[in-house]
Parts: C-alpha cells; structure tokens; sequence
C-alpha cells in the first residue's frame, strides 16, 4: 500500500465511525467501550454498547452482536477461542504444550480434559477407553458442543482455555457478555 491509500483508508474509517455513532446517538444514549486509538490500525476495532447490543466497527464494517441472545454471544466466544488457539483452523492438529501435553483439534483440548469434561457432561461413557477418545478429540461439532457446556456450566470454565483469555480482547469482552 503507498501512502495515499493508507490515508485514504484511515479517512475512510474515521468516517465510517462518526457517521455510525451520529445514527446511534439518535437512537439511543451510547457507552464507548474502546475508544479510538491514536493511530488507526487494519487491526484495531472499536466497540459501542447500545442498551442491549455491541456493535463493533472494524475495517469499516459495522458487526451487530446482541447481549439478548447468549448462545450468539456463545458461539462468538468459540470462534474467538478457535481464532485464539489454532488461528481459525478447524485442521485436527496436535501439538505439544508447555506443560508437556499434548492438545487436539481447533479448540486445542488436552485429552484428558476432553475425555473428562466429555464423560461429565454426558457425551462420553464413563467406561470408554483412551483409543476411542482419541478418534473423538479432532471432532469439531464434538469440541464445540464440549466446550459450549464447559463455558456455561463452571463458573470458571474460561480456566481451560487461560491463556487465551488473558491475550484475546475480542475473547475477554464477549465472555464478559456471555457470563
């Protein structure tokens, strides 16, 4: 990009912004949770509490994530989770952690967490053996919906996936709504 687009870019996305909240502001009293940085970034994202809703304004998209509905705001939290953990990709990968175990799939369960929390809510038989486990961990649907039920159901469920919450913004502010 030459200097003329990376201006006009960031023109347009001041734009974009003061037009978005000029609409909001007739609608409704807002609160600015981020507030915009200094120096715009591709990256960088503003977000807007409305009553009930989150908007976020990024790359000139406005994204509209209601706070009503909880297995939407869910649903976010996973693919924020997946983003953080595997960068997007669903790809059955196994990898070493520092912790020295070894974590699965695109919300990079340990299996021994995936083998317990799939036993305790239901998913699993209490007696099924490790090397069914095992063809079980890279399942996408099944680590969604085994996550899902970690994330609703323990108070401190975001534990499992610590770092991650502690280095992801977009993953902190939608748990913060979800809970």
């Amino acid at each position: 990009m030459n200097k003329y687009s990376n201006i006009v870019y960031y023109l347009k996305q001041i734009l974009v912004f003061i037009l978005f909240l000029f609409i909001i502001v007739f609608l409704n009293n807002i609160k600015i949770i981020k507030t915009l940085p200094e120096k715009i970034e591709k990256t960088d994202y503003i977000l807007i509490k409305n009553n009930n809703s989150i908007y976020k304004l990024q790359n000139g998209l406005i994204t509209i994530i209601s706070v009503n509905n909880k297995e939407q705001l869910l649903d976010i939290v996973i693919k924020n989770l997946n983003q953080c953990e595997n960068y997007g990709d669903w790809t059955c990968r196994k990898i070493l952690d520092s912790n020295n175990k070894y974590s699965y799939g695109g919300l990079m369960f340990q299996f021994d967490t995936f083998k317990n929390k799939g036993i305790k809510y239901g998913f699993f038989n209490k007696n099924i053996k490790n090397n069914e486990v095992l063809e079980k961990i890279c399942d996408k649907n099944l680590q969604i919906i085994i996550a899902k039920e970690i994330l609703k159901q323990e108070k401190q469920g975001f534990k499992n996936w610590k770092n991650c919450f502690i280095k992801s913004k977009d993953l902190k502010l939608s748990y913060k709504h979800f809970k």
